[in-house]
C-alpha cells in the first residue's frame, strides 16, 4: 500500500512538471515569434501586420525595398499597384505591414500611389463601358477556345461582373462538353446553366 501510495504521488508530480514545460515550451515559441516579428519590422523600417490580407493594404514585395497596396486578391496571387506600375505577384512573396504605421513615415509616397489607385479604378470603369458579357466560340478550336474563355473569365471577374454567357452554339455539342468541363475545374466559377429556351437554351452557357 505505501509503494503504491509513493507511486500515485510520483505520477502527479511527474505531471505536474510536464504541465510546467509545455507552458514553458508554448511561451518560448511565442516571445521567439514575437522577437522575429520585431527584428523583421526593425528591418523593414515599419511595423508587420499578422492580420489576413484584404484589398486596400499595404505590402511589402520580397526582399526588395518596395512597397505596393493591394487592389485586387485572385487565390493565392494579389495584384498590386506600386509607382504607378500593376503587377501580379504570389501572396507568399510579400510582407503586409501596419498601414497606420507606414502612411506615418511615407506620407508623400501614399499619396502618389493612393492618386495611381484612383487611376485604375478609372480604367477599370472605362473598360466596364465597352465590355461585353458575351464571348461567341462557335467554330473555335478547344485549345483556343478554352484559352479566349479563360482570359474573359478573368477579365469578367476584374471588372467586377457579376453574370458572363458563353455562345458556342448545339451542333454536336461537343464544344459544350469542353467548355463545361472546363467550368467544373475552375475554382472561381459558382454555377453555369443553359440559357432559358427562348434565349438560345442548350447553344449558350450561363456563368455566375
Amino acid at each position: 500500500m505505501k509503494t503504491k501510495k509513493i507511486r500515485e504521488e510520483f505520477n502527479k508530480e511527474q505531471i505536474h512538471i510536464e504541465k510546467e514545460l509545455s507552458e514553458f515550451e508554448k511561451q518560448e515559441k511565442k516571445n521567439v515569434t514575437n522577437k522575429d516579428i520585431s527584428n523583421k519590422s526593425k528591418d523593414i523600417g515599419v511595423k508587420i501586420d499578422l492580420s489576413p490580407i484584404i484589398i486596400g493594404d499595404i505590402v511589402k514585395i520580397g526582399d526588395e525595398n518596395t512597397f505596393a497596396e493591394v487592389i485586387s486578391i485572385k487565390r493565392n496571387r494579389l495584384e498590386v499597384i506600386s509607382n504607378s506600375v500593376k503587377m501580379s505577384i504570389e501572396k507568399n512573396k510579400v510582407i503586409k505591414v501596419d498601414k497606420k504605421s507606414f502612411l506615418k513615415s511615407n506620407s508623400k509616397l501614399y499619396s502618389q500611389k493612393q492618386s495611381a489607385y484612383l487611376s485604375v479604378i478609372d480604367e477599370i470603369n472605362e473598360k466596364r463601358k465597352t465590355f461585353k458579357t458575351q464571348l461567341d466560340l462557335r467554330g473555335e478550336r478547344a485549345e483556343n477556345a478554352l484559352e479566349k474563355l479563360s482570359q474573359f473569365i478573368d477579365q469578367a471577374r476584374l471588372l467586377g461582373e457579376r453574370e458572363i454567357s458563353v455562345l458556342h452554339g448545339k451542333g454536336d455539342g461537343i464544344l459544350k462538353t469542353i467548355i463545361r468541363d472546363y467550368l467544373k475545374t475552375n475554382s472561381e466559377i459558382k454555377i453555369f446553366k443553359s440559357a432559358r429556351l427562348e434565349f438560345g437554351g442548350e447553344g449558350i452557357t450561363i456563368i455566375t
